[in-house]
Formats: C-alpha cells, sequence, structure tokens
C-alpha cells in the first residue's frame, strides 16, 4: 500500500520483473497517472498510456525511466523504446539551462 506515503511524499515508479504477470496489466492500470510521453501499450487489460518509459522534469532534473522487461518480454519495443529515449534526451539537452542534470 502507498496510499499513505503518497499522500505526503511524491514518488514515481517503473516496472521490473516482479510486475510482469498478466503482460504487466496491473502495473499499467494501477500506475496510469505516471507520465506517459511515449504513446500506448496493450495489455491483457486493453490499451493503456505507456507508463513503462516516460520522462519528466523536476527542478533542475530531467529524469527519464526506461524499461529493460521489454528486452524479455516485448522484444519488438526495443528499437521504439531505443528511438524515443534517443529523441528525448536530444530535447532534454537543448533545455539544459532550465534541466541541467539528466538523470536516466
Amino acid at each position: 500500500q502507498v496510499q499513505n506515503l503518497a499522500a505526503y511524499v511524491p514518488y514515481m515508479v517503473c516496472l521490473g520483473n516482479h510486475e510482469a504477470a498478466f503482460n504487466f496489466s496491473h502495473y499499467s492500470q494501477k500506475f496510469r497517472g505516471q507520465p506517459s510521453n511515449s504513446g500506448n501499450v496493450w495489455t491483457t487489460s486493453g490499451e493503456t498510456p505507456n507508463n513503462w518509459y516516460f520522462s519528466w522534469n523536476a527542478g533542475m532534473v530531467h529524469f527519464v525511466v526506461i524499461s529493460t522487461e521489454i528486452y524479455f518480454d516485448f522484444p519488438y519495443m526495443i528499437e521504439e523504446q531505443y528511438k524515443w529515449v534517443e529523441q528525448d534526451l536530444i530535447e532534454a539537452n537543448k533545455n539544459r539551462t532550465l534541466a541541467p542534470w539528466i538523470v536516466v
């Protein structure tokens, strides 16, 4: 249960191997509120915003979340994620005066 903590402390999540059951649908649905700037994914629950890899700015930091799980379960997404990360970092690099730190 993250509700008690989340009510007071900001947090972000990313998927891992423990969320693999049912095509990551539990993770994808539970954390629909995470940023989704990389399209949609299909799970056993249907289409959902892609919260498997995404980015956001917080203060002077640009954070990038990537998924290593696609290498095992969704190899067709490897090139898609790579291109998305590459474009995201190009855009983040243009914004180094406001967010000089980049954390992947």
